[in-house]
């Protein structure tokens, strides 16, 4: 695993967050992610900071702009983004990155701190919605 992911576990949960000296939310957490293990940057959106994050981050992903960017995959591989549909809701609602074909590295205001997950764990792999990777 890269060295710097590691000193991202432990950040505390920030909504709107963008610098890990500060706080991240779960887009932060997985544009800085993204990159580290992709080498690419990856698009923020602004409006994500808000008190409906959640509603916004299932708006983003359903954006065909978004989908124009971003291409579906079967499975989960090392570097790729995974969506998840959290607190029992009908739409995906939340992001991490894949570490490995069974690790993600996320935010997550309940969680309180960045962290690496297994994907197996009996809460995560039923809430996963998608695995995709950047192409825009």
């Amino acid at each position: 695993m890269h060295d710097k992911l590691n000193d991202l576990v432990g950040v505390p949960f920030l909504h709107g967050g963008r610098d890990p000296k500060i706080g991240l939310d779960c887009w932060g957490c997985t544009r800085i992610a993204y990159e580290l293990l992709n080498g690419k940057n990856i698009p923020d959106f602004s409006v994500y900071s808000s008190d409906n994050q959640r509603l916004i981050i299932n708006k983003i992903l359903e954006e065909k702009k978004f989908r124009n960017k971003w291409e579906e995959i079967d499975s989960p591989v090392r570097g790729c983004m995974v969506t998840f549909r959290v607190g029992g809701g009908k739409f995906t609602n939340h992001v991490g990155v894949c570490v490995s074909d069974t690790r993600f590295i996320h935010s997550l205001e309940s969680v309180t701190n960045v962290a690496i997950e297994r994907l197996d764990h009996p809460f995560w792999k039923n809430v996963i919605t998608g695995f995709f990777k950047f192409i825009g």
